[in-house]
């Protein structure tokens, strides 16, 4: 049933100065923000921008980004977005940590070599394991700067959406498809789930509480991206999901926490407006657990040339259903597939979503279907993941799999 504290009540509008917002940039150089005048954008529409960086980025063009920070007087908008390199795992993890660890404090010391304020705040994107092949794709285009194109005066030349992705979509069905299909998987998920445990997850959890304490020392704060499953862990007081992800999220003392709840991956069985209501019984909880500390990272507008979610009407629903919750700090991946569709459009998505108020009436048919779809999730958590990792653990699993390939179950 729907909670009878979410329907009907009035609320108060949320004034824009007591929310902040802000876009992931995955795709984008440092010297693309500075050629496009990001900067200025976000002085201008008040955004902030969290910036995909390898350790090699932190150089003299960071630099000069950093000073134009403060001369906007907005270096508080900023916040860097560390990854490892490829080869060694691009995000932090459980089997990550102490190089990301060790990255870390050599960039705080690249702070402070040049001079240089800590950041607000760091993010600490938190993930499992990357497939290296989609990866080296991503890493290409972003090297190439062949995302967003500039005219001869500097003027961003728009992109067509529906353009971009008649062609990625060509180029995906012009290429053959590598690996071992659904065995290839299936493995996988097997060794993911044999590797669990309960020494290997605490070990990684205290490291990951060493590196807050870290970032700590050095003046800035720690900012985790996490996926919103691992919220489920929380009701049965059990890490298995955050474990099986290698992601410990909720036994660690983050500054914020900032859960990635995208339309993107929900659109393909919920509509929009479900969607919605989805989003804000996620919100209630992440506030009533968090407190101040919870975020929410919405999307995604797209990834590379492929363009998603890009209109603001729909952005503008979800925060208002966010801030109704109670959460003030919100995200939209990415800010590059916003800005490709040319700046006079970027200015009108960032003054649509800039309106939000928290004006949100939830729908009690809509709202109980959430609750239940939660509902759902938490009980494959706390009795399926249980039976599944017994199963792999004790080895009947791969047995199964064993029969299976060789036809014996057919």
């Amino acid at each position: 049933m729907a909670k009878k504290a979410d329907v009907g009540k009035a609320r108060k509008k949320v004034p824009r100065s007591s929310w902040l917002w802000g876009f992931s940039c995955e795709f984008l150089l440092v010297k693309d923000i500075l050629d496009m005048n990001v900067p200025q954008l976000m002085k201008e529409l008040d955004f902030g921008l969290f910036l995909k960086m390898y350790e090699r980025d932190f150089d003299t063009t960071f630099a000069t980004l950093l000073k134009l920070l403060e001369s906007l007087g907005i270096y508080d908008h900023f916040y860097p977005w560390p990854v490892l390199g490829i080869e060694d795992g691009y995000y932090p993890n459980i089997r990550t940590v102490d190089k990301f660890q060790a990255m870390i404090e050599r960039i705080m010391a690249w702070y402070g070599d040049n001079h240089f304020p800590a950041p607000p705040y760091i993010l600490v994107d938190i993930e499992p394991d990357v497939d290296p092949e989609r990866f080296k794709n991503s890493e290409a285009l972003r090297a190439s700067r062949g995302l967003i194109k500039l005219d001869k005066d500097g003027k961003i030349i728009p992109v067509d959406p529906v353009k971009s992705n008649a062609e990625v979509k060509a180029e995906k069905s012009g290429k053959q498809q590598k690996g071992g299909g659904i065995m290839n998987v299936v493995g996988r998920l097997l060794d993911q789930i044999d590797e669990m445990s309960e020494e290997r997850y605490k070990i990684a959890s205290a490291k990951f509480q060493r590196l807050v304490d870290t970032m700590h020392a050095h003046g800035t704060k720690a900012l985790c991206v996490a996926l919103p499953i691992t919220f489920s862990d929380l009701k049965d007081g059990k890490n298995l999901l955050q474990d099986f992800l290698a992601t410990p999220i909720q036994s660690v003392e983050w500054d914020w926490i900032n859960y990635m709840v995208f339309a993107e991956y929900a659109h393909a069985i919920l509509a929009h407006d479900d969607f919605v209501h989805l989003t804000y019984t996620y919100a209630r909880d992440f506030v009533a657990h968090h407190g101040d500390k919870a975020s929410i990272c919405l999307g995604t507008t797209g990834f590379g040339k492929q363009f998603h979610q890009t209109d603001p009407a729909l952005y503008l629903q979800e925060f208002n259903a966010c801030l109704a919750a109670g959460v003030n700090k919100l995200g939209i991946f990415c800010l590059e597939n916003i800005l490709a569709l040319g700046e006079d459009e970027f200015r009108k998505f960032c003054q649509a979503v800039n309106k939000a108020d928290g004006t949100f009436d939830p729908d009690p048919e809509r709202l109980e279907l959430a609750w239940k779809i939660r509902r759902l999730w938490e009980a494959v958590d706390d009795a399926v993941a249980p039976l599944l990792v017994q199963l792999v653990k004790s080895g009947r699993a791969m047995q199964l799999v064993q029969k299976f390939a060789s036809g014996a179950l057919k």
